[in-house]
């Protein structure tokens, strides 16, 4: 950082596992890529990232009985399960001064190199950096960078326009786009069959 830069805030990870996963049938943090769970596969992936690393989760739901290693804490979705918004919301209401590196838990190809990539990509002078989708262009907001300052604009949006979808917030933003390192990088998983897909790729099988 050069002498009159402004102070970039601290990168904390925020781990939306809060969903239902009606589809999935069961919990996606427990589902198993290449002989381990995606809990643990995605914490050790945002460890050589981020600073302090929270498992975002809904009111009530049970804590996972065994935290991988470098998971600081919980933070529980205050907002009353409006999607992914209200965990984000929850974790700048939590530690404000703080921006966030946010990843859902269902990214089973988002691992260390993808992340690592985005992070290095990362202009604290936007409001968010995100990944650019590989079809259509638009940010993918469950794989992103947003900054502190984007905390309030995020409220405000949320709070006074009840604009509740991560993406269409970004879209409004300027904020700063990358382009994913492989054409799969941010697929997702939401059914036993995606599942099944997911592990064959991971595995080399296609």
């Amino acid at each position: 950082m050069r002498k009159g830069d402004p102070e970039i805030a601290r990168l904390n990870g925020l781990l939306l596992a809060g969903g239902r996963s009606r589809r999935m049938g069961l919990d996606k943090s427990t589902l198993v890529f290449a002989q381990r769970d995606q809990l643990s596969r995605s914490v050790e992936a945002m460890r050589g990232v981020c600073g302090d690393i929270f498992l975002s989760l809904r009111a009530k739901q049970e804590t996972p009985a065994r935290m991988p290693e470098g998971v600081t804490g919980v933070v529980v979705d205050q907002f009353g399960e409006k999607g992914p918004l209200g965990g984000i919301l929850s974790a700048f209401q939590a530690y404000p001064g703080c921006s966030w590196l946010v990843l859902a838990i269902d990214l089973p190809f988002a691992g260390a190199a993808v992340l690592d990539h985005l992070v290095k990509a990362r202009n604290p002078a936007r409001p968010a950096t995100a990944y650019r989708s590989v079809e259509g262009g638009l940010p993918e907001p469950m794989c992103a960078i947003y900054e502190s300052s984007s905390g309030v604009l995020l409220r405000e949006l949320f709070l006074h326009h009840n604009i509740l979808s991560p993406r269409k917030i970004l879209i409004s933003l300027d904020v700063c786009l990358v382009d994913p390192p492989d054409a799969w990088a941010l697929d997702n998983v939401n059914t036993p069959e995606e599942c099944e897909v997911a592990r064959k790729r991971i595995a080399g099988q296609i």
